[in-house]
């Protein structure tokens, strides 16, 4: 019960998540995550069906569903936890106990808009095991996936994360993909299919469009 258990989140909400499948699921089935974009929180609950990039989709929520002020990013909370990949973790367990996939076969992928983009970037970095290790390519559109260098220019945008000073040096490391994709085996390897835009305001940053740098 995540309502219950702080693992997954601080603010003693039973956080929602949804699935649709394929039927008959194929041999081998692929699990699509879909991360939702600000302001989709609980509008991406409603009816859905499979991602056509694999046979099983599955949704969860960022906190900001529901309060802006626990908006996480798909990242981590104030607190530095990371809370949204372990609600991914958790539905992905459930999906392949219940339908016995074997994701060594054909991986999962990471998908999403806007801020769900950020997040599917992101959780290439921190997705707890063993699933970050599954991931078989992260596909995004816009999305902010520099949050450390736009903090740098506009530090009231990830007020709801740990600040970025020493103490928390190794915790923005972990997401700073500049660093990750020199040293991470897994980053390095990884297939990223990632669209951006200037008129998404969440990529566009102060200076112009960040996202150029990835």
């Amino acid at each position: 019960n995540i309502r219950t258990n702080p693992f997954y989140d601080p603010h003693g909400v039973n956080f929602k998540w949804a699935y649709s499948r394929k039927n008959p699921l194929p041999q081998n089935p692929r699990i699509v995550v879909l991360m939702h974009g600000s302001g989709c929180g609980e509008g991406c609950m409603g009816v859905f069906g499979p991602s056509e990039k694999g046979d099983i989709e599955v949704r969860t929520q960022d906190a900001e569903a529901y309060n802006q002020d626990w908006r996480e990013w798909w990242t981590f909370g104030r607190d530095g936890e990371p809370y949204p990949g372990r609600r991914i973790a958790a539905a992905l367990d459930f999906l392949v106990a219940r339908y016995q996939i074997d994701t060594s076969r054909r991986g999962i992928v990471l998908d999403g808009p806007s801020m769900g983009g950020a997040g599917a970037v992101i959780q290439t970095m921190i997705l707890p095991d063993p699933w970050r290790d599954r991931i078989a390519y992260s596909s995004a559109a816009a999305g902010v996936i520099m949050p450390r260098q736009i903090a740098q220019s506009a530090p009231d945008q990830y007020i709801t994360f740990p600040p970025d000073n020493p103490s928390n040096r190794a915790l923005w490391d972990s997401i700073d993909f500049s660093i990750q994709a020199a040293v991470d085996p897994i980053v390095r390897g990884m297939h990223y299919r990632h669209a951006f835009s200037s008129d998404d305001p969440f990529s566009a940053g102060p200076k112009g469009n960040t996202q150029l740098e990835f």
